[in-house]
């Protein structure tokens, strides 16, 4: 890369870290350099992590890692021991079920990527935007055995925006 197109990706990567910092710490006269551990410090471990799934399509079971369980409020042992894909989608917000149907519907037939954003109701009655990512691997007979993917906690991004 020569050195002025160097120069330009230091200042757009500078320019959207200010960016972030001063929507994460809301403090706007701050520096970049002033505000690079405060924000840290500010962030949940919801917005820090990236959670992952796994799910056995032919046993019908999802299983979580602990960030992903923890967003989707099911408790460690729930996440281990496999949870009923039918739980995971009962979360999901009405609205939004029929379009994440389909995309893992496109994935299960095809094996295609799927990326989707939605929001599912917590069992504490709130609510809580996320975006999952994922691919199901079909077999040799193209039929779909096992679906692995991540999961993130966007409502901060979704709160900015509205």
């Amino acid at each position: 890369m020569a050195a002025r197109e160097q120069g330009f990706v230091r200042q757009k990567d500078e320019f959207l870290w200010l960016a972030v910092c001063r929507h994460v710490c809301y403090r706007p006269d701050t520096s970049i350099s002033d505000c690079r551990r405060p924000m840290l410090e500010n962030i949940s471990l919801e917005e820090t992590l990236v959670g992952y799934y796994t799910w056995n399509v032919g046993q019908n079971l999802v299983y979580l890692d602990a960030v992903t369980a923890r967003l989707r409020e099911f408790s460690p042992e729930e996440a281990a021991h496999g949870i009923p894909v039918e739980d995971c989608i009962a979360q999901i917000e009405s609205g939004s079920r029929a379009r994440v149907a389909k995309a893992v519907y496109n994935s299960l037939t095809n094996g295609v990527f799927y990326d989707q954003e939605y929001r599912i109701r917590l069992k504490s009655g709130g609510f809580r935007w996320l975006r999952t990512t994922g691919r199901v691997i079909l077999d040799g007979d193209r039929i779909p055995i096992m679906a692995m993917g991540t999961v993130r906690d966007v409502s901060a991004g979704k709160v900015l925006l509205m």
